[in-house]
């Protein structure tokens, strides 16, 4: 059973909600690292094919984004999205 309860609401400070996002992207980096970018590369180094190399860009891609975002948490750049009661996507400054 999911632990993921979507109509539950947060009882967590801002700071609180940044410090676990923070360590789950951790756990994220982590296993792309230590688990899934190791294992592309060992089978494409047994069979080199498109679909592994496609799935190797894949995780190196989520891989710098994760590392991206962490940094971003860290120097304080998503501070506004913990602060704010709306949603970082309806948020003017954020609009791309």
């Amino acid at each position: 059973m999911a632990i993921f309860k979507p109509d539950q609401k947060t009882t967590c400070t801002p700071e609180e909600e940044l410090a676990i996002v923070h360590r789950f992207l951790h756990k994220c980096l982590h296993w792309a690292e230590q688990k899934e970018i190791p294992a592309t590369l060992d089978k494409l180094q047994e069979n080199s094919n498109e679909t592994l190399a496609a799935r190797l860009v894949q995780w190196t891609t989520y891989r710098d984004f994760t590392l991206h975002t962490i940094r971003e948490l860290e120097d304080g750049t998503l501070d506004h999205w913990f602060q704010s009661e709306t949603s970082p996507n309806e948020e003017e400054d954020d609009r791309i």
